[in-house]
């Protein structure tokens, strides 16, 4: 039986959030700000467009680093459980070919030890699968909590900025250019995590 390790590995490699479109519709009015990327300001009119890098966003967010960190180690205790298992089960099969090989046993015992190890390995295949569909399963909850939460800040932070269109912008999305003046990406990561720390201190009171 293979090493579970290269499995739940690759379970855990998780994927970048894209978030191809987040609409909000702005109120109107224009409004000013200045890009973090670029000193100079630009002057926004009714039914303006800005842009996050979603890279950025979620490689910065404390957030989605905290539940990855979260489900790492789940998947490392799942990892090294199934591993012990495996050992056991391979440990039983160098007895039953030793004590084949020596003719240590009558056939009758050595058919029931043989049937015994082909359930154990079924068992241990179905858990294996039953690990990954788990943590598959939280990776998904955990980027639908990320992106929740991404999207009702960026709610909140358009209130006062009046954006028609705020569009998420990946390395490998469907945006091929766009003006680093419209990156509002570095405001939306202080606000998420400052916003993400306030949670979190009234979580402990």
């Amino acid at each position: 039986m293979k090493k579970s390790g290269i499995i739940i590995q690759a379970i855990l490699a998780i994927a970048i959030i894209v978030l191809y479109v987040l609409y909000f519709t702005g109120k109107g009015g224009g409004k000013s700000f200045n890009s973090s990327s670029d000193s100079s300001s630009l002057t926004l009119a009714q039914g303006a467009i800005a842009y996050v890098n979603i890279d950025s966003v979620v490689a910065r967010y404390d957030m989605a680093k905290d539940l990855t960190k979260d489900l790492e180690e789940k998947g490392k205790k799942l990892d090294t459980e199934l591993n012990q298992k495996s050992k056991t089960w391979q440990s039983n099969v160098q007895d039953f070919q030793y004590k084949a090989q020596r003719g240590l046993e009558v056939s009758s015992k050595l058919a029931e030890m043989e049937k015994q190890l082909q359930e154990d390995q079924q068992k241990l295949l179905g858990l294996r699968d039953s690990y990954g569909a788990q943590l598959q399963e939280e990776n998904a909850v955990m980027v639908r909590k990320v992106m929740a939460s991404i999207m009702d800040y960026l709610k909140e932070y358009n209130k006062d900025k009046n954006y028609s269109f705020v569009f998420g912008n990946a390395f490998d999305g469907k945006i091929l250019y766009a003006d680093k003046g419209l990156d509002i990406s570095q405001d939306v990561i202080k606000g998420l995590n400052d916003k993400y720390l306030e949670q979190k201190k009234s979580e402990k009171k």
